[in-house]
């Protein structure tokens, strides 16, 4: 009989971390993660080209990221705004 293989399935739990009403600053601090190796994923960010009023009525357009970078990235944001790179 043949050898039987498992498959494996990983689960990530995204988590929110940030939400933004500019698909522009979105998109720069998602870049920026993913820069430093963290995959960064957004969400609702198609709604803000439809009607960006609607971004505000569902609460933004929302940054995430798995679990497992969740501390790791809003380190990054944070030390990115003290020293004014996103301005």
């Amino acid at each position: 009989m043949g050898e039987h293989t498992k498959n494996t399935v990983i689960l990530h739990m995204l988590v929110t971390i940030a939400t933004y009403t500019s698909i522009y600053e979105a998109s720069l601090v998602k870049g920026m993660l993913e820069n430093e190796g963290i995959p960064a994923f957004l969400k609702d960010e198609l709604i803000n080209q439809i009607n960006p009023l609607y971004a505000i009525a569902i609460g933004g357009i929302k940054l995430l990221v798995d679990e497992q970078f969740k501390q790791q990235a809003l380190q990054l944001i944070k030390e990115t705004k003290k020293s004014g790179e996103m301005d």
